[in-house]
């Protein structure tokens, strides 16, 4: 498993949910 590649994605979901309003 390319751990960068596992990375980015954690970062990228990170980014995603602080988009969403906090319920």
């Amino acid at each position: 498993m390319d751990w960068l590649a596992t990375f980015s994605l954690a970062e990228f979901w990170n980014k995603l949910i602080e988009s969403f309003p906090s319920s």
